[in-house]
Order: C-alpha cells, then sequence, then structure tokens
C-alpha cells in the first residue's frame, strides 16, 4: 500500500541524518476554492438546481457539505442532500481537485525543507497512487516528495493513519527524527501517542479550537507561518508546547 518514488533507496531512512517531514499535499500547500466551487456547481446542476449568484459571499470552507447543501439547495431532505454530496465528491475527484491553486509561499516552502534544510518529504494521502501521481504532476510537485503514502486506489480518509504508523514504525528513524504537518485532527492525536513533533495547519478546514485542543507542537495560520516554525525546530531548541505562530 505504500508508493516509493525512488525504489533503490526503499527504507534507507536508518543511513540517513535527515528529518523526515509526513504531509498531504491537498493540506499543506493548496488552497481549494476554486476546485470546491466548481464540484459544488456541477453537483447543483446534476440534481436540477443552480448556483446562487451570491452563494460564496460569505462562503466558508469549513461549513459541512451536508449544511452547505441543504442552504444552497433550501431543503432539508436527505436523500436529497445526500445524492448532492455524491455528485460533489464525483465531480471533486475527477476535476476540482485538479482546480485549486498553489498557497502563497507553498514552493518557496518546498525548496527550503528539500534543499536548505535537508528534509526528506513523505506525502501521506487516502486518494490512491494514480491520483496522488496526477495531482503532484499538475501542480509542479511531482519532484519534492521522497514517498507517496497511499494505497493503490481510493479509499476512505480513515486508511491515512495506518498508512502513517506503518510508515514510521519501519524507517528505523526515532521518533524525534519525524515531522508532520496537518489538519487532521486523528493525526494529530496520533503524532502525541507516536512522540512526534507536529504543526497543525490552522488554514486547513479543522475548527481552531480544535488544533489547541490537541496541543501540537505549534499552530500554522499560513504557509508562511509553517516555514517559520520549521526554521525554529530545525535550527533552534524545541518549542513550547501549544505554540501559535502569528
Amino acid at each position: 500500500m505504500q508508493q516509493i518514488l525512488d525504489p533503490d533507496q526503499r527504507f534507507a531512512f536508518g543511513q540517513s541524518t535527515r528529518r523526515q517531514a509526513i504531509f498531504d499535499a491537498e493540506s499543506l500547500l493548496l488552497d481549494p476554492t476554486r476546485g470546491v466551487q466548481h464540484s459544488l456547481r456541477c453537483a447543483l446542476y446534476d440534481v436540477g438546481h443552480k448556483l446562487p449568484a451570491d452563494a460564496f459571499r460569505h462562503w466558508s470552507l469549513r461549513t459541512p457539505l451536508r449544511d452547505a447543501f441543504s442552504i444552497l439547495m433550501q431543503t432539508r431532505d436527505a436523500l436529497c442532500i445526500g445524492e448532492a454530496c455524491a455528485r460533489y465528491f464525483h465531480h471533486y475527484d475527477e476535476t476540482g481537485r485538479y482546480l485549486c491553486t498553489l498557497r502563497p509561499g507553498s514552493l518557496q516552502l518546498l525548496f527550503r525543507l528539500a534543499a536548505e534544510w535537508r528534509v526528506e518529504l513523505h506525502y501521506l494521502t487516502h486518494i490512491g497512487a494514480g491520483a496522488a501521481a496526477r495531482l503532484l504532476d499538475v501542480y509542479g510537485l511531482q519532484h519534492f516528495p521522497r514517498s507517496i503514502i497511499t494505497p493503490e486506489q481510493q479509499c476512505a480518509p480513515g486508511i491515512r493513519l495506518p498508512l502513517m504508523e506503518h510508515l514510521i514504525e519501519n524507517s528505523g528513524q526515532p521518533p524525534s527524527s519525524w515531522l508532520l504537518l496537518s489538519d487532521h485532527p486523528c493525526e494529530l492525536l496520533a503524532a502525541q501517542r507516536l512522540h512526534l513533533r507536529a504543526i497543525a495547519l490552522g488554514y486547513g478546514r479543522a475548527p481552531l479550537p480544535t488544533l489547541c485542543e490537541l496541543r501540537p507542537s505549534a499552530i500554522a495560520a499560513s504557509v508562511a507561518d509553517v516555514s517559520a516554525c520549521l526554521g525554529t525546530f530545525l535550527h533552534a531548541a524545541p518549542a513550547a508546547e501549544g505554540q501559535r505562530v502569528h
């Protein structure tokens, strides 16, 4: 269930002094607004509705999808909402995922990680090998990850946790050499259990109070904040638990 981009160096971690970073390109680097809006429009069209002209005036990506469709369709009918959600996921998987934009500073962060800080990057996702490779290619990111950690075919997001644990347990590297960059609460909770340093992505979809409760090493409000956190972690004393970077 693991795809390694450089098979000649499979699990050569024990011979490396580099830090290892686990990330999801979609959470860390991409602004999904365009892809989400496109998928919403297509899903509504499929079920016989039009997107209101002012639909995104007060839009929040943190709005639960079922709630969003209930508002946009002006219905509480569970079957109608369920059909719209299914159409949304179809369109997002097929097209929307590849219509997103890179967040400001994303490429600079990757260059610093790979070149200046010599961190090996491991792209963790549940979307499957083909979709993960396509996503990296579309956004020009294909040369940065050391590995793609994903099932062969798309699975439910819950598969990410055992994949992450398997990667760490079989790496030969101590927990102190690993860093998690994530907005997934379950992964941040697992980082505590596995004694990993973690930066919570406060610009992702998880509510900020939830991230604070998980007490990560830091909470970053932007890609630039992630870079600042990493500079501190990799070149200075460990940051205090629960630090939030502004």
